[in-house]
């Protein structure tokens, strides 16, 4: 069965800073993995 674990599940951010997201997966097929934000919008890079 699929696996999915993030170190770091909550970070803090002012509106503008960067940060760094990590998310790690274990599935066959491989996995797509994309972020979104609470409207449903993709997070690109």
């Amino acid at each position: 069965s699929p696996r999915i674990w993030i170190e770091n599940q909550l970070i803090g951010a002012y509106e503008g800073q960067t940060i760094s997201l990590e998310c790690h997966s274990e599935a066959y097929p491989r996995p797509i993995v994309y972020w979104t934000r609470p409207t449903n919008e993709t997070i690109v890079n």
